[in-house]
């Protein structure tokens, strides 16, 4: 990532201004970082990430792997990021970021009373998951739809939040119905299925893309990559 363009999330576009490389993106004692010219970041990483339309074409390795469901609910859910530090944490760019809350795929939990974009631990975690699933070729509403089935499967069921509390509280608030758990869990098992499929689709074109890569270097007399 590029870190001499401070960046942050300005919701009026107006007033944008250079912030000195000193500054931390995010940081209230910055002064100016609300106003940092996020049109030059956004070139500046979108050029590197090869973004075209609002959302980077070129696979970004996800830097962490996506909390499990038990370590999700270790998570203190008052931590709040910049979406400046979010990108710089995952490697995205501003611009993809903000392209996946227009498609409806993570929202951020918060705003300031600026407007600026606040994002929780979970809201991190979304992006992750849609980081492990672009190489597979899931399109949005496929995207959409697996993140809100994995949102109602990691929601304890009535019978599960009672076990733990030892307590009837079918009407907590958070708690899934039995039967909403159950259709998510039975979809997320066939785009678990789904996705064994397309894994080894992939290696199948991997390994046909090596016959030909080997077969150029032996043309040329280089050596073959390793």
């Amino acid at each position: 990532m590029t870190s001499d363009l401070a960046a942050t999330d300005d919701p009026t576009g107006a007033g944008r201004q250079a912030a000195p490389a000193s500054e931390a993106p995010g940081d209230p004692a910055a002064g100016a970082t609300d106003t940092t010219d996020e049109t030059a970041r956004d070139a500046v990483v979108d050029a590197a990430d090869g973004a075209v339309g609002g959302a980077n074409t070129q696979l970004r390795t996800p830097p962490e792997r996506a909390l499990r469901r038990a370590e999700r609910e270790r998570v203190d859910p008052a931590v709040r990021m910049r979406i400046g530090e979010v990108s710089d944490r995952l490697g995205l760019s501003l611009r993809s970021i903000r392209h996946y809350e227009d498609v409806g795929l993570v929202t951020p939990s918060a705003r300031t009373t600026g407007g600026f974009r606040l994002y929780s631990e979970l809201d991190v975690q979304r992006l992750l998951l849609i980081m492990q699933m672009k190489p597979l070729g899931f399109a949005l509403d496929e995207m959409r739809q697996v993140l809100a089935d994995l949102d109602v499967a990691g929601n304890p069921s009535p019978s599960e939040r009672a076990g733990r509390h030892g307590e009837d509280i079918e009407d907590s608030e958070g708690v899934a119905d039995v039967g909403d758990v159950a259709a998510a869990r039975r979809r997320l098992a066939s785009v678990s299925e789904d996705v064994d499929q397309r894994w080894a689709d992939l290696h199948q074109r991997l390994h046909i893309a090596a016959m030909f890569r080997d077969h150029l270097a032996d043309e040329l007399g280089t050596p073959r990559p390793s």
